[in-house]
This record gives C-alpha cells, sequence and structure tokens, in this order.
C-alpha cells in the first residue's frame, strides 16, 4: 500500500505528521508527503503513481473551490 499525505492547508500545522508517516511504515506501507497535492506538481505525483492501493491524505474538497 501506498499512503499520499498532504501537508498543507494547515494541515501540517494541526496533526504531527511524522508520527503519522511513523504509524504508516509500522503497518508496512510505503508513505511520500507533499506540500500541495491538490495542485499541479502534487496532481502530476499523483497521476504517475503505480500501486495497487493507495490511501490519500487530504483536505477535503470543502477546504478548497477550484
Amino acid at each position: 500500500m501506498l499512503v499520499c499525505i498532504c501537508t498543507g492547508c494547515g494541515i501540517g500545522e494541526k496533526i504531527e505528521i511524522d508520527r503519522l508517516v511513523e504509524i504508516a511504515k509500522g503497518y508496512g506501507a510505503d508513505v511520500i508527503t507533499h506540500d500541495f497535492l491538490c495542485g499541479k506538481e502534487g496532481m502530476e505525483i499523483l497521476k504517475g503513481l503505480n500501486a495497487e492501493r493507495i490511501l490519500i491524505c487530504a483536505c477535503s474538497s470543502r477546504a478548497k473551490e477550484f
């Protein structure tokens, strides 16, 4: 499993990202973090992933309007 954690939109200020990464890795997951998964660069990263199972940890779509 691959876990993708966004640290932007105030998320990184509210939760302990390092601890979340540690927990996910403890379950055998590969983990990537990014400052802005919903931005252009973040979306390209997500589109290029080649994993059977992906868990995306990010803000709700209600937090942003595009």
